[in-house]
């Protein structure tokens, strides 16, 4: 198509009459479950944020249980597993109409699975009456592809559930995206799975300068999980030359979309290492790239941090107006946790500018989208930001209540942390701007 002034741009409508939506990644993956029942059939779903997959998992098992379907997820994560048709072996006798999803199978990547999955590929299609689906991160993917060839070409398909770009939601602005509880992903931080890294990583590292341009690839998302297996505080910035190696071969690459997520990664290690003027620098490279690719949620997302930055710093007229343009736009691509996160931060801005009544408001508006969505997390953090005002307004009584429902969720959800990041009534410190339901470059897993 010739580009330029003569471009027509589409206009949603085919010989004058409505176009109809393209399906989303979800309604695909829906579409596919429904689609198989009763037979085998094998795809994987690759995406990187935890939280994603938990809340997309919810939903789509509150959907196929509508229509009679049950969704069995086998997680992995807190197991070794050598033998996979084993671990499906009880599932298989269920004779209901069921789809399995797995999770958590980078556990098992550095034993003896591999190899078994294409041995018993034959086996497990002839068994396994139903969808089977593996969730996986991109480097689980392409280790699979590598080594585990005969299986992997059994597959039907792969649902790529990414960062939603304006062009093509993940998910359409009528399906509620849930989000359950979520347990931190022990197994990705464990010593066997770091070594099984830094021992795949020395192959590669021999190879360097012979990779092709899928190896290459690949070796930059290893950089990545390697970077990720500091998520301890204290070595955090152990991380960064990880992340610079694998920045270097994604931009040499072209690979833009990577090229912009870690450099937000490198900037949350600066961030959270009180570097802000590095922390604005990667954001600031990281911005245009988002824009020049379409990818609106990474733009919103980038806005949103160079607006914590800022409210670090004390600018909060800066931060205010960041958060501005990035509300607008996660509103815009369905992002329903990412406007509850801007509503608060812009609640933070006007609480720390004294505006209190202004910062209630908008943690009322958070607080109601988290109920909304059934995100526990963000509801404490919206009734301990609630609890803040009323704690600088004096209002102590009310600032108690709130701090106490807080304190409930975060122990009914396991999360010490937020416990005892709680403040007192009469005293505490202004807490960093946290990332709650943005998501940071550690927090994120398959």
């Amino acid at each position: 198509m010739p580009k330029g002034r003569g471009r027509k741009k589409p206009t949603g409508k085919v010989n004058g009459k409505s176009e109809a939506p393209r399906p989303t990644e979800f309604d695909k993956l829906l579409r596919f479950i429904v689609t198989f029942q009763g037979r085998f059939a094998l795809a994987f779903i690759c995406g990187e944020d935890r939280r994603q997959r938990q809340g997309v998992l919810a939903s789509l098992s509150d959907l196929l249980r509508a229509k009679g379907i049950e969704l069995r997820q086998i997680d992995l994560t807190y197991r070794e597993v050598a033998d996979l048709y084993s671990s499906l072996k009880e599932e298989c006798r269920q004779n209901s109409l069921a789809a399995i999803v797995l999770t958590g199978i980078e556990a098992s990547l550095k034993g003896n699975l591999l190899a078994s999955l294409n041995i018993q590929r034959d086996l497990i299609s002839r068994e396994v009456n139903c969808p089977l689906l593996f969730w996986v991160s991109n480097f689980a993917l392409t280790v699979i592809a590598r080594e585990a060839p005969d299986f992997y070409d059994f597959r039907y398909t792969v649902f790529n559930f990414k960062r939603a770009r304006d062009r093509q939601p993940l998910m359409s602005q009528d399906t509620v995206l849930r989000e359950p509880t979520a347990l931190f992903d022990r197994a990705r931080g464990s010593e066997s799975w770091t070594t099984f890294l830094f021992d795949l990583l020395e192959r590669y590292q021999k190879d360097e300068v012979r990779l092709e341009a899928l190896d290459r690839m690949a070796y930059g998302e290893l950089l990545e999980e390697v970077a990720r297996s500091y998520r301890d505080k204290k070595y955090r910035t152990e991380a960064l030359i990880y992340l610079e190696r694998a920045l270097k071969i994604y931009s040499e690459l072209q690979e833009k979309g990577r090229e912009a997520a870690v450099l937000q990664a490198i900037a949350d290690i600066y961030y959270f290492a009180d570097n802000q003027v590095k922390a604005a620098e990667n954001l600031a490279k990281a911005l245009p790239i988002h824009r020049e690719i379409g990818d609106r949620l990474g733009e919103a997302n980038a806005l949103q941090s160079l607006g914590h930055v800022k409210r670090m710093e004390g600018a909060y007229g800066e931060a205010e107006a960041l958060y501005q343009q990035a509300l607008p736009i996660h509103r815009k691509i369905g992002d329903r946790l990412g406007e509850a996160a801007a509503l608060r931060s812009l609640g933070h801005v006007k609480r720390m500018e004294g505006a209190y009544g202004e910062a209630e408001a908008l943690f009322q508006q958070a607080l109601s989208i988290y109920r909304e969505l059934g995100s526990r997390m963000g509801e404490a953090n919206a009734l301990q930001s609630l609890g803040a005002v009323k704690r600088m307004q004096g209002v102590y009584a009310e600032a108690e209540q709130l701090y106490s429902k807080a304190v409930e969720i975060y122990a009914s959800i396991d999360d010490k942390h937020s416990q005892g990041e709680t403040p007192p009534v009469a005293g505490g410190s202004v807490s960093r701007p946290g990332r709650t339901g943005e998501g940071t470059f550690f927090s994120q897993s398959s």
